[in-house]
């Protein structure tokens, strides 16, 4: 009888034992399974992560060329190279009212400004005096940096005196350019400078004279047709007030001296005569 309980006792534990043991194996290669998955998991989804990350970097790159393409998209006229195409862009612009851009072909930066007049501003861009005393902007160290042959020109947008400023906002607004120190649109319509900066402008300008190529453009750009009175005549009102201004001037004209002066002329030369005949 003894012999029996022993027997099932002694039996029975090696049992259990192989259960507890059985349970803690598999309770281990659970515990491995749930971090391997865990661990595989994380790593799927750093992985994943980083493949967003790439691709949101990419997304930039493309976001960059996009706006890049809607500012193009927008453009009225387009220059690629603004110094070859300076008549064109001269005859094209002249007396009109409007928004451009200045693009940089190298990094894709560009500038948003206006001109009234337009041509008269962007002309500014191809004078050495203006790069040198505005370097204080961007847009005008590119230029210096990159050289105009490495931007293009854009025409956005042709408009009138009053819509030209709330216009460039617009479009500054819209494309957040990078060249634009500035975000505000404006301009120094109205503007008057200082005394003190009156006499500075005024002793930087003491000496300075154009170019003989400047000249001739400054010529060809007030003769003939490109002359705002070209082809026009005074109205007969118009002569009568310029006849009354004329009459009413309290200086007399050079030509009224003319013949004063021709007789001062011949007196000294007839008397050059008198004296050497007396002589």
């Amino acid at each position: 009888m003894l012999f029996c309980i022993w027997y099932i006792f002694y039996s029975i534990i090696p049992i259990n034992n192989s259960i507890k043991y059985s349970s803690n194996t598999d309770s281990n290669n659970n515990e491995k399974s749930n971090n391997g998955s865990s661990n595989n998991g994380s790593n799927n989804n750093e992985k994943s992560n980083n493949g967003s990350n790439n691709n949101y970097e990419s997304s930039n790159g493309n976001n960059e060329d996009h706006r890049l393409q809607c500012l193009l998209n927008c453009a009225n006229k387009i220059y690629e190279n603004p110094i070859s195409q300076r008549e064109q862009i001269r005859k094209e612009n002249n007396g009109k009212i409007g928004v451009y851009a200045w693009i940089n072909n190298i990094n894709g930066k560009f500038y948003i400004g206006s001109g009234n007049p337009l041509y008269l501003r962007i002309s500014d861009y191809y004078q050495n005096w203006y790069l040198n005393s505005r370097s204080n902007l961007f847009i005008v160290r590119a230029l210096s940096k990159y050289g105009m042959a490495n931007f293009t020109l854009v025409i956005l947008e042709y408009t009138n005196e009053e819509n030209v400023i709330s216009c460039e906002q617009e479009y500054i607004n819209r494309f957040k350019p990078e060249y634009n120190l500035n975000p505000t649109a404006g301009n120094s319509s109205g503007y008057r400078h200082t005394p003190e900066s009156v006499i500075k402008i005024r002793e930087a300008a003491l000496g300075r004279k154009h170019s003989e190529e400047v000249k001739k453009l400054m010529s060809l750009s007030r003769n003939g047709e490109n002359n705002p009175f070209y082809g026009k005549n005074h109205t007969l009102d118009t002569l009568k007030l310029l006849k009354i201004a004329a009459q009413s001037r309290t200086n007399p004209p050079v030509a009224l001296w003319s013949p004063l002066l021709a007789e001062l002329i011949y007196g000294l030369y007839y008397y050059h005569y008198v004296i050497i005949i007396i002589i």
